[in-house]
């Protein structure tokens, strides 16, 4: 009987990773080190050192719905009944919340904050589906508008009340 010798391997990536063979990547990317930021559709775990990651797990309505929130908004603004100057203001304070509301945590919370204002003194009806669009898992509304949001269905409630 013939015995093989073997030798142990040291190897030091630094942290990087190490594929001691064959590797097949399928719908994604292999990092094998100091990738700063990780975004995965639908449930998954992250573990890791120096590893952050954004798991996005999709609930509520789609990115169509919520644009379909928004053109009802419109529609409930234009409504005849309403006096000309006022839907000329919930118009605009509607496509600009949206357009604030789309560039996630890059909106101008300033401006999104007197748009919402127009629509609570103006038309809460067409705050209370603004607001729903905004709320929305799918929309694309950062940290800052769903906030001022969450601030506005408040006033809004309170004034109800």
């Amino acid at each position: 009987m013939v015995k093989k010798k073997t030798q142990a391997q040291h190897i030091d990536t630094g942290g990087g990773a190490y594929v001691g063979g064959d590797v097949t990547v399928k719908g994604g990317d292999f990092v094998g080190r100091d990738q700063t930021q990780i975004h995965i559709t639908g449930d998954g775990n992250v573990v890791g050192d120096y590893s952050s990651a954004t798991v996005i797990k999709q609930t509520g309505a789609d990115v169509a719905q919520v644009a379909a929130l928004f053109e009802r908004a419109l529609e409930l603004a234009r409504a005849p009944q309403r006096p000309p100057e006022t839907r000329e203001d919930l118009e605009a304070a509607v496509e600009t919340t949206q357009r604030e509301a789309e560039k996630g945590d890059e909106a101008d919370t300033g401006l999104l904050n007197k748009m919402l204002d127009v629509l609570l003194e103006e038309g809460p009806d067409v705050l209370e589906i603004v607001l729903e669009a905004i709320l929305n898992p799918a929309a694309a509304a950062g940290k800052g508008a769903r906030m001022l949001a969450r601030n506005a269905r408040k006033a809004l409630e309170k004034r109800r009340n």
